[in-house]
């Protein structure tokens, strides 16, 4: 303030402020521009929507499974945050069907803050989307792919403080991405895995497990070739600081998870553990494809499915055996998915008429959507010719 005095100022500018600052309301908008607020672009940044991406290196472990590392399109942006354990839906275009498949990232939560999410894909046998993604994706392959969306997350209110990981083959992706995590600093709890395979050859990433077992005394990996058994995971549970109050996460194939309860209701049976803590300590993995209906649920080989769309409708002959959803995108009707698996309510349908099979494990309807005739099509298999609405894609 040296060499300013008040004798220098003018008194008339003082007068004018009032006025200029009136021109400039008179000039603004009548909107309140919300988009850049601070509140509204973190919530940009965590929830975007879609994201473009692009391969920027493909990883192949074994002649079917490999990984690849997406990053933005846009070199300046960096793809959302996300908690270890989650999953983004990818869009895809095979042969002119429009198809939404979830994979688990693999890398660490840290990684999306150095630009890159690792998804780990598993080729299926006439599986039309890894088919696809196995004979055309490679380096500068276009992606679009959702925000990280899954509740297959450690959660400090809920969980232990240790984890119990059951993995199966490529269900090791979560429990990969949480494994750095911890050994990042990133999660607070430690984590004991439990992953079985039919043969050495068939584990993925053990290079990379062994690295952070052998850098960080939170993890550990027990590889089990053949099935994991109540003796496996009662031992995890004796060796646990947790002990009976451990957190037991389960990530496989469908025959996994059945397999799976019923060693824990062994374990729980000879631990002489409280049945009751189950839905609390107990997760599992759902996201991914429903292959199969019960068998013991009679219905007619086909049936007719009607679909209105916003203002057109469409019908086609549809098998029981898939999905509603996977049937809308075998006749091209492009549908809203995220998870596959009735978790997440993306795909969420109105059933006007007809008769639906949801597993009991799959339904995840609220209530008021159960009484009013909402489905959701990923694990929803029809048993009588059907008329539904589904959402508009955009």
């Amino acid at each position: 303030m040296s060499g300013c005095s008040l004798n220098s100022l003018d008194p008339r500018r003082f007068m004018e402020i009032v006025p200029n600052r009136e021109k400039k309301i008179a000039m603004a908008s009548n909107e309140y521009d919300v988009s850049e607020t601070y509140a509204n672009k973190l919530a940009r940044s965590l929830h975007p929507g879609v994201q473009h991406m692009v391969v920027y290196s493909v990883i192949e472990h074994n002649p079917i499974v490999r990984s690849y590392v997406l990053k933005m399109v846009d070199p300046l942006a960096r793809p959302a945050y996300f908690n270890a354990g989650q999953y983004i839906s990818v869009q895809i275009d095979a042969d002119g069907k429009k198809l939404c498949r979830p994979y688990s990232i693999s890398s660490s939560p840290e990684d999306s803050g150095k630009g890159f999410y690792r998804i780990t894909v598993k080729l299926q046998e006439g599986g039309l989307a890894t088919e696809h993604i196995f004979n055309n994706w490679s380096q500068g392959t276009y992606v679009d792919v959702s925000e990280p969306m899954g509740v297959f997350t450690y959660e400090p209110l809920r969980d232990s403080k240790h984890i119990v990981g059951v993995a199966g083959g490529s269900g090791v992706t979560p429990f990969m991405s949480l494994a750095k995590a911890i050994s990042e600093g990133s999660e607070d709890c430690s984590l004991t895995l439990l992953y079985g395979n039919k043969d050495e050859e068939s584990i993925l990433m053990k290079e990379e497990l062994d690295s952070i077992c052998s850098k960080c005394s939170l993890v550990k990996v027990n590889y089990i070739i053949g099935n994991i058994t109540s003796d496996h995971i009662s031992q995890a549970l004796s060796e646990s600081p947790c002990g009976n109050n451990t957190s037991v996460f389960v990530c496989g194939s469908q025959n996994m998870y059945k397999y799976i309860k019923t060693q824990l209701d062994a374990v729980y049976e000879t631990r002489c553990m409280d049945k009751s803590l189950i839905k609390k300590y107990i997760r599992y993995e759902y996201f991914g494809e429903i292959y199969s209906k019960d068998s013991s649920y009679d219905c007619p080989e086909y049936v007719n499915i009607s679909v209105k769309i916003k203002d057109k409708k469409v019908s086609f002959t549809a098998s029981c055996e898939d999905t509603i959803l996977r049937s809308l995108e075998k006749n091209g009707i492009p549908a809203l998915s995220g998870c596959r698996s009735g978790e997440c309510g993306y795909c969420r349908s109105k059933l006007i008429s007809g008769r639906v099979y949801i597993p009991q494990q799959s339904d995840g309807r609220r209530l008021a959507d159960n009484k009013n005739s909402y489905i959701h099509p990923c694990c929803s298999f029809p048993m009588s010719d059907i008329e539904m609405e589904v959402p508009t894609v955009k």
